[in-house]
């Protein structure tokens, strides 16, 4: 996980670098956005940051980041593309993302519960393993004077994730430990308001 987190700021840090190295800074701008997360099980928040490049007037490229409340905690690190369906970058448009899913538990996330007979249940501790995350819809983007402006947009989000912990099972003889694994995939609509800066 360490190298992921090393090749992203490296990646981050040469966007910065050739944003100030050309001449027009307008073509690059920094996003925020905060989202609601409505799923299956629950309803959850997300908070995104985002570098961008506007490129030939009407596509989007960047690179972002955040963090995903949505049943467990996590953060997302993302490559995503935007196309503006008018004639430059502003109005409707459609969007793309796709990355890794970090998982980052809470304190109380990192247990798992299992049911007991006898005593009321039973928590393990246990670990997580890095999934991937997507993001997919469609948008509408207010332009102001150097490209800043408000954006709203709906879609719809993927987040994986693994869980493993290891539990006591009766063997009928004796107690043993088995390891168990979990695999998430949770689907969510996701409707998301934020700046472009």
């Amino acid at each position: 996980m360490k190298h992921i987190i090393v090749i992203t700021g490296f990646t981050v840090l040469s966007l910065m670098s050739a944003a100030q190295q050309k001449s027009n800074s307008s073509n690059w701008h920094v996003t925020a956005a905060t989202g609601l997360l409505n799923g299956n099980t629950r309803t959850g928040a997300a908070v995104i940051g985002k570098i961008e490049r506007v490129w030939k007037d009407r596509w989007t490229l960047g690179l972002g980041s955040g963090f995903d409340h949505y049943y467990f905690r996590s953060v997302p690190v993302f490559a995503e593309i935007q196309r503006y369906l008018g004639k430059d970058d502003k109005g409707l448009f459609v969007y793309g993302a796709s990355g890794l899913n970090i998982p980052w538990p809470t304190e109380d996330q990192r247990w798992y519960r299992q049911a007991g007979i006898w005593w009321g249940g039973v928590q393990t501790p246990s670990t997580f393993s890095t999934g991937y995350w997507t993001d997919l819809g469609i948008g509408y983007g207010f332009k102001g004077k150097k490209g800043h402006g408000m954006f709203l947009r709906a879609g719809h989000s993927l987040k994986s994730m693994g869980q493993r912990y290891t539990e006591q099972v009766w063997n009928g003889t004796t107690s043993v430990k088995e390891t168990r694994d979990i695999s998430y995939l949770f689907g969510r609509v996701s409707i998301q308001a934020g700046f472009r800066f």
